[in-house]
Parts: structure tokens; C-alpha cells; sequence
């Protein structure tokens, strides 16, 4: 009797054994499928939050690229708005600086400006061997009377530019006031001086203009001197120069006198 009680009690622990087993398996089974579910969600969480970081990375990019191109158009445009502004300032400059210095009407050097520079030419010792020319043209007022104001002005740019080009090659025009010049030469000697004044009084009598009338004779008179180192002041040349420009206009106008050193 006690075997057969023995025998249930042993098969009634195996069956119990297969139902614990049986329960643990469903068990790990069920909490292996909700730790799958919960790691596939964390990883499309995980991907998720991957994709905007991205989306937020690639429109940070294009709107700092956009923000550079802005700064690099802007700075193109400041700087040639700058550029833009030197050179007209530098333009302005060079403008007023050339009206400061420049007679009005004839485009030479004004009685400012050349006397500047014959101070500095005067003032630098080593310049011991320049001349100058003092010219007045003849009968200039006759020419005003008889033609009028604007052949006047004709006349004077028309002797302006004649000396300018003449000269320009070594020395500087410059007109001191009404139809009086003064011509700077540096480096110069008397025979130079002599060659240049009758090429300068061909050219000025040779009328290209057709604002000069034909019959409008033109004509000048010089006083020249080259400096030899015994004058005190520039001052003291210049008044040397223009008495021998008035001796010239004494003696009959249309001639050169040259001041002996």
C-alpha cells in the first residue's frame, strides 16, 4: 500500500517539475520578448533622435554658409564702397591741389606756385648754375582794345601752352600776373637760354588758333639772368630780371636782354 502511495507521490513531483519548467520557459520566453520590444523601441528612439539631430545639423550648415556668403558680400561691397571713396578723395585732392597751384585761365603754374619753387631752387646751394626769364608780351593792351577780352585770353593761353611745350624739357612756366611770366631753368647756360627764347618767339608769332585774328601781331620782351652764386635772395634776381625785361621794352620791345654775372 505504502509503494503505490510512494509511486503517486513521485509521479506528483514530476509533473510539478514540468510545470515549473514549463512556466520558466513561458516566462523567459514573455520576458524575452518584451526586453526585444523594449530595445527595438529604445533603438528607434535612438535613430529617431539621430535623424533630427541631423536634420538640425544640416540646416545649422546651410544657414552658416548662408551667413558667410551674406558677410562675404557684404564685406566686397564695404570694401569697394571704401576703395570707392579713397580714390575719390584722392581724386578731390588731387583736384584742389591742382586748382591751388595752377593759373585758372592759362593752365601754367600761378605766381604762387612758381615762386615756391624758385625759392627752392634758390635755397638749394648746390644750385648754383640755373636761370631765369622774365617775359612781357608786347603791346598787350592794344591787343585787348583792338580785339576784344576774348582774343586777350587767346593770346595768353596761346603763349602759355607755346612756352609750355617748349620749355617743359627744362625748365617750368609760370605767370606772375596780367601778361608777365617768369620761365625757371635749372641746370642751364646762356646759350641755351639764347636757342630756346627764339624758338619760343617763332612758335608764339606762328598763330594756329582761329580764335587770334591773322593781322594780330604778337610779340615779347625778356629779361634773363643765370644765377652765379653772388645774389642774396631770390627776391634780389627777380628784380634784376624784370629791369632788364623793361630795358628790353625800352630799347624797342621784341628783344632779349641777358644780364652779365
Amino acid at each position: 500500500m505504502w509503494e503505490e502511495a510512494y509511486d503517486l507521490k513521485k509521479k506528483s513531483a514530476a509533473v510539478r517539475s514540468k510545470v515549473y519548467e514549463k512556466d520558466k520557459e513561458k516566462l523567459i520566453s514573455e520576458m524575452q520578448v518584451k526586453f526585444n520590444a523594449k530595445f527595438d523601441q529604445e533603438k528607434l528612439n535612438h535613430l529617431t533622435t539621430q535623424n533630427v539631430l541631423q536634420k538640425k545639423a544640416i540646416t545649422y550648415e546651410k544657414t552658416r554658409q548662408k551667413y558667410l556668403l551674406a558677410l562675404a558680400i557684404l564685406g566686397g561691397v564695404l570694401f569697394f564702397i571704401t576703395l570707392y571713396a579713397y580714390r575719390s578723395q584722392k581724386k578731390s585732392k588731387k583736384y584742389l591741389y591742382n586748382l591751388s597751384v595752377t593759373d585758372y585761365l592759362t593752365q601754367v603754374a600761378n605766381r604762387r606756385h612758381i615762386m615756391d619753387i624758385f625759392k627752392k631752387i634758390f635755397s638749394n646751394k648746390s644750385n648754383t648754375n640755373f636761370g631765369i626769364i622774365m617775359i612781357d608780351l608786347d603791346y598787350f593792351k592794344k591787343i585787348n582794345d583792338t580785339y576784344g577780352h576774348d582774343v586777350g585770353n587767346a593770346v595768353l593761353i596761346h603763349f602759355a601752352q607755346t612756352a609750355k611745350n617748349i620749355m617743359s624739357d627744362v625748365g617750368e612756366v609760370g605767370r606772375i600776373g596780367g601778361e608777365e611770366w617768369l620761365i625757371l631753368l635749372p641746370n642751364i647756360d646762356r646759350h641755351t637760354i639764347k636757342a630756346k627764347l627764339s624758338e619760343l618767339r617763332k612758335a608764339y608769332q606762328n598763330v594756329q588758333s582761329e580764335k587770334i585774328p591773322k593781322d594780330c601781331n604778337l610779340s615779347f620782351s625778356s629779361g634773363a639772368l643765370i644765377n652765379s652764386g653772388k645774389y642774396q635772395s631770390h627776391e634780389e634776381m627777380l628784380h634784376i630780371a624784370d629791369g632788364a625785361m623793361y630795358e628790353a621794352k625800352k630799347n624797342g620791345r621784341e628783344q632779349d636782354v641777358f644780364v652779365s654775372n
